[in-house]
């Protein structure tokens, strides 16, 4: 089995895959035909907005809130629980 590299047209903007060792610089767009094709970054996962992403900051924000509010929680009911049993 042979490894991929996965390339991109800047012309068109399909990405697409070749086998390793074919040259890229003088390959055509499978697409459009365009000789604008450069080796693309792998792609993100699903869950890479949650640390580069433009809701990123929106959700570590909400998890910081969810996490004090249970941990206030948790110390509070812990208060109370000490108080009755002394």
């Amino acid at each position: 089995m042979t490894t991929q590299i996965h390339c991109r047209c800047e012309s068109c903007g399909e990405t697409f895959f070749v086998d390793e060792g074919t040259d890229i610089e003088s390959l055509n767009c499978p697409h459009c035909d365009g000789d604008n094709v450069h080796h693309a970054p792998d792609l993100p996962g699903p869950w890479s907005w949650v640390f580069h992403g433009q809701y990123s900051v929106y959700f570590w924000t909400l998890v910081a809130i969810l996490l004090f509010v249970v941990v206030y929680f948790r110390l509070w009911v812990g208060l109370f629980q000490w108080a009755n049993l002394g």
